[in-house]
């Protein structure tokens, strides 16, 4: 997500939507999350002109190229077909806060907007 917020450009804020969708992906109380992955290979195979990474060698974002570059996107994708998720449990009493946190966090942005259903009448925000 940080990455389509940084390839957008400034953002005032975000909207999160079909989150009645995402409630139905909550097993067992739990939702689990993904906020890093890690590179299956050998560190010094890792493509660091792609991606971010934390001191424990997190895959943690991607580094934005060039708009229009075609063999970038292409070696992004296949790099990114190759990585492991690391997932981390929420609970889902307090899903949706957690959830907003997370990519409130991840974008640098406040969520202001949440809808639960295919209608404006769904929608919450200000």
């Amino acid at each position: 997500m940080a990455y389509a917020a940084e390839a957008a450009g400034d953002l005032d804020c975000l909207a999160l939507s079909h989150l009645d969708q995402a409630l139905s992906l909550v097993a067992n109380d739990e939702c689990r999350v993904c906020q890093s992955y890690i590179w299956p290979d050998r560190l010094d195979t890792m493509p660091s002109d792609l991606f971010r990474h934390d001191a424990d060698h997190r895959i943690t974002g991607l580094k934005l190229g060039p708009a229009e570059d075609l063999n970038r996107q292409n070696q992004l994708t296949q790099a990114l077909s190759r990585v492991k998720p690391v997932f981390e449990t929420v609970s889902s009493d307090h899903w949706t806060d957690s959830l907003k946190k997370i990519i409130s966090r991840a974008v640098g942005r406040p969520i202001r907007y949440l809808s639960y259903g295919p209608t404006h009448v769904d929608r919450t925000g200000k």
